[in-house]
């Protein structure tokens, strides 16, 4: 996607009907109108602002979104792809920029608690004149949906091995702004459909932008055809249909792309108690295979794409080390990735159409006990999430280095 092409952000985070309730609050009780115009305005303001402070921070962790469409491998790339990107750097300065001012106006409105004076702007002239003007690049607004997302991320439980499982909730809106509440009525389920439109935007731009790399880099013709091989889950109730792409080939994309960029990766271990370890590596130089590298030579402001998964049972961590690098870093996440549906939850090797593609996946999915990759069922690291974060961060959460 261009760096250039600017997006309304009111227009991409609100549902339709909220904005236009916003825009024509006539007949409607006015002190009501104004403290909703005031909280979706301190929301949008507010997004803005920790958007830019997460990424300043090098927390990246912090856009970890989960917009339940399995495309996590995606996002990690992209996420590193746009935030190492000068263009999108100097958009963020701006951005910080003109929401400190913005923040300022809101803030003075936001004081007058519903009654604004006669000679103020009415609530519609305020909103048009300095919320709705808001736009940013659709790179920009890809991170902005990954901090919304990550905001109302919440653990849902935690199963016996380790791993977290989490779920979106609507309530959490109100860290960004208190009062967002008031924006539905007995009838209306706007901060809902607010989180649902996002994840399926966020979805729908990952799987562009992720196909757009793959145009740029030039991969094989397999890959880009099954990077472009969408599917569509079925619409329940409220929620509409999200796409989904093949979870293997995103994940070979992405290995091909960090390898060719001599990227330092890492994997983490999800641990029942303790810390989790971490290993690093980086390809000695762009294209070859990754590596294991000490610590210390991972500088701390260097962005990661980091593979979180379970060991396997009984397997200590100096054993876990030799086995991946007997095997090889990329054929064992391939390898891994092949075991998993392919799609959305409950699709089966059946549903990949491409003859060709079908058969790439099958033939890892075959090599596992051939290379020592599974034993006794259990896989010799069980790939659970995969996110970018800085090294200074991840580093923070570790036990002993490794």
């Amino acid at each position: 996607m261009s760096a250039r092409t600017q997006i309304n952000v009111t227009s991409a985070l609100l549902p339709p009907p909220l904005l236009e309730r916003l825009l024509s609050p006539e007949g409607r009780n006015s002190e009501l109108c104004e403290k909703q115009m005031t909280s979706v305005a301190r929301l949008i303001v507010n997004l803005l602002k920790k958007t830019v402070v997460t990424i300043e921070r090098g927390n990246i962790k912090e856009l970890d979104a989960n917009p339940g469409d399995k495309g996590c491998q995606m996002r990690a790339v992209l996420l590193r792809e746009f935030l190492l990107s000068p263009e999108v750097s100097e958009e963020l300065q701006r951005l910080k920029k003109s929401t400190k001012a913005i923040e300022k106006i809101v803030q003075a409105r936001q004081s007058l608690n519903g009654r604004p004076k006669r000679e103020d702007e009415s609530t519609c002239q305020f909103f048009r004149r300095h919320i709705l003007p808001i736009e940013v690049s659709v790179d920009i607004l890809f991170l902005i949906y990954c901090k919304l997302l990550t905001v109302t991320k919440v653990r849902h439980h935690t199963e016996p091995n380790g791993i977290v499982v989490t779920h979106l909730q609507h309530g959490n809106l109100s860290t960004l702004s208190k009062d967002i509440h008031i924006v539905e009525g007995l009838e209306t389920h706007f901060r809902e459909e607010m989180i649902c439109d996002a994840s399926i935007k966020l979805a729908q731009d990952s799987l562009a932008s992720i196909q757009n790399l793959a145009k740029r880099i030039r991969v094989s013709p397999l890959l880009l055809r099954m990077l472009t091989g969408v599917r569509q889950n079925k619409a329940a109730g409220r929620y509409k249909p999200k796409p989904f792409g093949c979870q293997f080939h995103e994940i070979q994309l992405a290995l091909t792309h960090l390898r060719e960029q001599a990227a330092c990766v890492a994997i983490k271990t999800v641990v029942v108690k303790g810390s989790p370890q971490l290993f690093f590596l980086k390809p000695p130089a762009p294209g070859e295979e990754f590596r294991f590298v000490e610590p210390k030579d991972v500088p701390q402001d260097q962005l990661l794409v980091v593979f979180e998964g379970v060991v396997q049972p009984g397997l200590t961590i100096e054993e876990f080390s030799k086995r991946v690098e007997l095997i090889g870093f990329s054929r064992l996440i391939l390898v891994l990735a092949a075991q998993e549906e392919p799609y959305e939850h409950g699709s089966t090797l059946n549903d990949v159409t491409d003859v060709e593609g079908r058969a790439e996946i099958e033939s890892y999915m075959k090599m596992a006990p051939e290379i020592g990759c599974i034993r006794d069922g259990n896989p010799l690291l069980l790939l659970d999430h995969i996110f970018c974060n800085s090294a200074k961060e991840e580093l923070k959460t570790q036990g002993k280095p490794c």
